[in-house]
């Protein structure tokens, strides 16, 4: 539904994928959007890690791969709207991701994207991210996000996974780099610096269990988090 009124439009979206409104003004103000909830299909699965035994070809074609497969290629992240998002829940498959708010402002070489706040299963996040294009193609970097936490086994617990570590409280503080758009992360090109902080952290179990706690640092499950897929937390094994 849409109407209009001196020159403003609102639109009302009432769909199973999002419910919400949307608010284009008259002059150039961000677009305003203001969402119940969004659902979003399962993530897609990451490409197969290569073997101990891959030459700098194996690596060069999968890197390619991820490259011709990115679906936001053809995209000019500079020609995208600035908008002021609000979202009540978001879902991504079965699992509710929780609340966020966010601002996207175009840049002369791409896209910024300001977390403002994303509150999800006990966490809190915000931070930066660059979506640019150049002569080399599209290009992201996640930039001082944040993410913090107050009872890391609840956090464990509302991924559906067994409780390895308990602490107090956590942070975590991540700045990536890749080649290609947001979807199109991949170890091949991916450079930064992650560090974890757990403060009064308890260890709860030993051995192989004790190894899954880092299973979401590992490179195979780093694509996975950063596309909000979680779904390996609650399988049995890990990579590591």
């Amino acid at each position: 539904v849409a109407s209009q009124s001196w020159g403003e439009w609102q639109f009302e979206i009432d769909s199973p994928l999002v419910k919400g409104s949307s608010v284009l003004k008259a002059d150039n103000s961000p677009v305003v959007m203001t969402l119940d909830y969004v659902h979003m299909p399962p993530a897609e699965q990451s490409p197969p890690a290569l073997t101990a035994g891959a030459t700098s070809a194996d690596v060069l074609v999968q890197f390619r791969k991820v490259l011709d497969n990115d679906s936001l290629k053809d995209m000019a992240p500079a020609d995208l709207l600035p908008m002021d998002v609000e979202i009540g829940e978001f879902f991504m498959g079965g699992w509710n991701l929780g609340s966020w708010k966010l601002t996207t402002r175009p840049q002369a070489d791409g896209l910024h994207v300001n977390i403002a706040e994303g509150l999800m299963k006990g966490m809190t996040i915000t931070g930066d991210m660059y979506w640019t294009l150049g002569d080399w193609g599209h290009r992201t970097r996640i930039e001082g996000l944040q993410i913090r936490g107050k009872d890391l086994a609840e956090v464990q617990k509302a991924f559906r996974q067994d409780v390895i570590v308990e602490g107090k409280s956590f942070k975590a503080g991540i700045n990536l780099d890749w080649m290609g758009s947001p979807l199109a992360f991949n170890s091949y090109s991916l450079d930064g610096q992650a560090s974890v902080r757990i403060d009064n952290g308890t260890w709860k179990t030993e051995g192989g269990g004790a190894l899954k706690a880092f299973g979401m640092l590992n490179f195979n499950s780093i694509s996975r988090r950063l596309q909000l897929d979680f779904s390996d937390l609650y399988q049995s094994g890990v990579a590591f």
